[in-house]
């Protein structure tokens, strides 16, 4: 996951990886547990989701921006693809309110590779 400021318009890694850096911050996501459901999350984080902290963000906008990875990173063929296709890889993003402490983003699998 990324956090970036501004407001950008961003449709895939490419365009996310062109943006100047402006000290944004990025983290993987992992999966959540019952037992690492932080109290106030409680409510609209689930068992399964995936969760990525960041601490110490700058004033705003901020725009917070995240990919999914098609299969298994594990698996070196499809670390090779993926690799010769990263600038294409699907990007979700959405625009932070100026108070968010969560941001909940619903990302759509990647396209088949090829």
């Amino acid at each position: 996951m990324f956090v970036v400021y501004g407001k950008p318009q961003v449709r895939t890694v490419g365009e996310l990886m062109r943006l100047p850096s402006l000290g944004g911050q990025e983290r993987l996501a992992t999966p959540v547990t019952d037992d690492r459901i932080p109290g106030p999350l409680a409510r609209t984080v689930r068992h399964g989701d995936l969760l990525a902290r960041f601490e110490h963000l700058g004033a705003g906008p901020l725009t917070v921006c995240t990919v999914s990875f098609p299969g298994d990173m594990l698996d070196p063929v499809i670390q090779q693809r993926m690799m010769a296709h990263v600038a294409e890889l699907a990007v979700t993003c959405k625009l932070l309110e100026p108070d968010a402490v969560l941001a909940v983003l619903a990302v759509a699998p990647q396209a088949r590779l090829e």
